[in-house]
Order: C-alpha cells, then structure tokens, then sequence
C-alpha cells in the first residue's frame, strides 16, 4: 500500500458494467489506490467479487454507515466513486457523512443532486462518463487538500479549468 496514492472506493459492484470497468482502471492506475469495499444493491446474493487480482467485499444499503466508519479508520482521506444516483439512496448517505464522491452518469436528477451537495459540508464532482470519473479523481484530491471552499459541487467544466 503506497500513501501517497489517491485511494478510491468504486460503488455499484458487481452488478453495474460501468462500475466494474472503472474499477479495473483504478486498479491499473498508478496513481491510484482501489479499496477493496463496494456499496452493493439487496439480492446480490455474494459477498465478494474480483476485480482482477483483489478481492472486493460488497456492503448492503443496511452496512453502509458502520462499514464506512470503519474503512475511514484504515483509509482516511478516500474518494468514492458511484453511478446512476436516481437509483440509489447513497448520495444522501455521502452528504450525512461528509464523504467526499464523484457521480457517474447522473441523467435528470443532476440539477437536485448539485442543490443536495451545495447545501451539505461534503463535496462531489458530477461526471458523465468513466473517463470523466477517472479525471475527476485527481481534482477532488487536490482540493481537499487545499481544503474546500463555499464551492462544493463540480462538473466536468470546473475539471478541465482546473
């Protein structure tokens, strides 16, 4: 484990292709640090999936507030990464806890979803595709670590103005 590297928690798996493709790019980025933790839907029926050469343990919408404590503990500092929030509950879950995270794929709920984040302390970076997710996950760090200001919704724009 190098801690330097930015670590991400990718969100969606095993069931969402788009989730699983990403996390095999985090996997294979340098830069980048995969978690081996996912928020799963209800049904799924496992309680690990692979990602490549890591095991990744799935977290049930009902795990979700005590598995994030616990991971914060071991990996401070992480960004999570999520798709299509008009099907889940998560971003209200991120907002509560102060979890910084980027959604990929965000449709018609983008505009109530910018007003949830803006008004909450955390901050997010609303992607329309993977490779957008995966230029994002640089910028989010950065700013944390030059810590937040009034600001705490981006797009794609504010990504490539830097």
């Amino acid at each position: 484990m190098d801690h330097d590297k930015i670590k991400v928690m990718v969100n969606g798996l095993p069931g969402n292709a788009s989730a699983a493709e990403t996390a095999r790019k985090v996997l294979s980025d340098r830069r980048l640090e995969l978690l081996q933790y996912s928020f799963t839907t209800p049904g799924i029926g496992a309680e690990i999936t692979n990602i490549g050469w890591i095991k990744v343990n799935l977290i049930l919408p009902e795990h979700r507030e005590e598995q994030i404590s616990m991971i914060r503990k071991t990996h401070p500092g992480f960004i999570t990464i999520d798709f299509h929030a008009a099907l889940n509950d998560n971003h209200g879950v991120y907002c509560t806890l102060e979890l910084p995270f980027i959604m990929v794929a965000l449709g018609e709920s983008r505009e109530q979803l910018l007003r949830i984040v803006a008004s909450s302390k955390t901050v997010a970076v609303f992607a329309g595709s993977i490779a957008g997710a995966l230029c994002a996950i640089p910028f989010l760090a950065r700013k944390l670590k030059e810590g937040v200001s009034a600001k705490r919704a981006f797009t794609m724009a504010d990504v490539v103005r830097g």
